[in-house]
C-alpha cells in the first residue's frame, strides 16, 4: 500500500488508548508515545496489533539490556520519526530493535540511531553464545513473509577485541533471515560502521558481517537500497571471518540484488594458524552452498577496499562477490564496481584495476569519473545499471570535496 503520511506531529498519547493515527489509506496504527510502550509490541496481546510513531522517541534509559519485542507480525509505522539511543549490549541471543519478527511483519518509515556499548571498564564483554546482531531486527522467524521499507540505520557496531564462543551475524538491518523465512528489503540505508577487534573465542563456527544483513537464508530480496559505512573486522579464533558491502554470508540462499550499492570499505582479519576461511566482497561475502540460488544485478560497487587477510592461503575476496570466478557466474548481470579497488590477500593487497567483466563477480571496472556521471546509473543495461530517477537523487554526482556523495534515495 501506497503509505500517506501524517502532518505535523501529534501529541503523544498512551498506546493502551486506542488512539490513532494513519498508516495509509485503509489502516489505523496505535499511537506510541515513549520506550516503554515501543517495548510492548512484543507482548503477546501486541504482537498482532498495527502501531506508529506521534514523534521521536529515546530508548536510552531502558536499563542495561535492551530486550526488543519478539514474534512482532503486525505493521510497525514509524511516520519518518527518529529513534534514538538504542544500544545493543546483550551478549548472546537475538537482538535488536525487534529481537526477532515474525511472518507478514511490516516495518517502515523511520530513522534508528544504534550502537554498542562498554562495561564501567571501558571493555566489551565476552560473548557468552551465538548471537543475531541486527539495528532493526536480530531474526526473522521460521516461516515468515517480512517487509522491511523507507528505513535510515546511522552509527556504530563495535564489539572491541573480545572471547566469541559461538557465532556472530551481524548486520545494520537484519542479522539473520531464517532458513524458513521470505524477507524483502525495499529503500533502506545504512550509514552505520561495524568493527570487531582481534580477539579469541571457542568453536568452529562463522563470523559474519554485513552492511545490510549479517546473514541471509531462505529467501531475501533487496532492492534500491545502500551502504555507505565501513566493516573492519578481526579474529584470531579457529572460526570462518566472512564481510561484505551489502551481506556477510548467503548460506543456500535464495537471493536477489538489485539496485542497489555499497561505498564503504571492507576489510577482514584472522590471524589464526588453523586454516579458517576469510572472505570479503565489494557487495557479498562468503557464497556458501548453492550459489546458484544468488542473482546480483544492476548494482556496484564502489569501496576502495575488499580485503580478506590471513596468515594462511584460505582467503578469498573480489569487487562483487568473495566467490571463485570458475564457478556459478550465471547469477551476476550487469554490474559495475571502482576499478582500482584493492583486493586480495593484506599486506599485499593489489588494485583490481583490470576491466573485469559486468556478468562475473568482479564485475565491470569503472573508474571515479565514470561513476560521477549521472548516465552511468541511469541508461539501460548494458549502458548504464538502470536506476529509477523517480526513486534516486543524483545531484551529489555533480559536487566535490566534503559535499560529493552518492546517489541518494528521494
Amino acid at each position: 500500500d501506497e503509505v500517506t503520511p501524517v502532518g505535523a506531529p501529534l501529541a503523544p498519547q498512551p498506546a493502551v488508548s486506542g488512539t490513532g493515527i494513519a498508516i495509509n489509506a485503509t489502516k489505523t496504527g496505535i499511537r506510541l508515545a515513549d520506550a516503554n510502550e515501543f517495548a510492548q509490541l512484543g507482548d503477546s496481546a501486541n504482537r498482532d496489533k498495527d502501531f506508529a510513531l506521534g514523534g521521536d522517541i529515546d530508548l536510552t534509559n531502558t536499563g542495561t539490556a535492551w530486550n526488543g519485542p519478539t514474534g512482532y507480525i503486525g505493521h510497525f509505522y514509524g511516520n519518518g520519526y527518529t529513534i534514538k539511543g538504542l544500544v545493543l549490549n546483550k551478549t548472546s541471543g537475538d537482538t535488536g530493535l525487534f529481537a526477532t519478527v515474525g511472518n507478514n511483519a511490516v516495518i517502515e518509515n523511520f530513522t534508528l540511531e544504534v550502537s554498542t556499548q562498554a562495561n564501567s571498564e571501558g571493555n566489551f564483554p565476552a560473548r557468552t553464545g551465538s548471537a543475531h546482531f541486527g539495528g532493526v531486527v536480530g531474526y526473522t522467524s521460521s516461516g515468515a513473509s517480512i517487509l522491511l521499507k523507507n528505513i535510515k540505520v546511522k552509527g556504530r557496531l563495535d564489539y572491541g577485541p573480545m572471547d566469541i564462543n559461538g557465532f556472530i551475524l551481524a548486520g545494520s538491518l537484519i542479522g539473520e533471515t531464517n532458513n524458513g523465512s521470505n524477507a524483502t528489503i525495499e529503500n533502506c540505508v545504512s550509514e552505520l560502521d561495524i568493527t570487531l577487534a582481534e580477539g579469541v573465542g571457542s568453536g568452529a563456527l562463522t563470523l559474519g558481517f554485513g552492511g545490510l544483513i549479517g546473514k541471509a537464508y531462505g529467501t531475501l530480496i533487496i532492492k534500491n537500497s545502500y551502504y555507505t559505512g565501513d566493516i573492519t573486522v578481526a579474529h584470531n579464533a579457529d572460526k570462518n571471518l566472512c564481510a561484505g558491502g551489502i551481506i556477510g554470508v548467503s548460506n543456500n540462499c535464495t537471493l536477489t540484488i538489485e539496485n542497489c550499492y555499497s561505498s564503504g570499505l571492507v576489510s577482514a582479519t584472522n590471524n589464526s594458524i588453523t586454516g579458517r576461511k576469510v572472505f570479503a566482497g565489494g557487495l557479498v561475502g562468503w557464497i556458501e552452498s548453492r550459489p546458484d540460488l544468488v542473482v546480483v544485478k544492476n548494482s556496484a560497487a564502489l569501496g576502495a577496499r575488499a580485503v580478506a587477510a590471513t596468515t594462511t592461503t584460505y582467503f578469498q575476496s573480489n569487487r562483487i562477490a568473495a566467490i571463485y570466478e570458475t564457478v556459478f557466474r550465471t547469477g551476476f548481470g550487469n554490474n559495475y564496481a571502482l576499478k582500482n579497488m584493492l583486493t586480495g590477500n593484506d599486506p599485499t593487497a593489489q588494485p583490481q584495476d583490470d576491466a573485469g567483466d559486468a556478468d562475473t563477480s568482479k564485475g565491470l571496472g569503472k573508474t571515479l569519473a565514470e561513476f560521477k556521471q549521472q548516465t552511468t546509473w541511469i541508461n539501460a543495461a548494458p549502458a548504464g545499471l538502470g536506476f529509477d530517477s523517480a526513486i534516486w537523487d543524483f545531484d551529489g554526482l555533480t559536487k566535490s570535496g566534503a559535499d560529493f556523495y552518492w546517489p541518494r534515495l528521494k
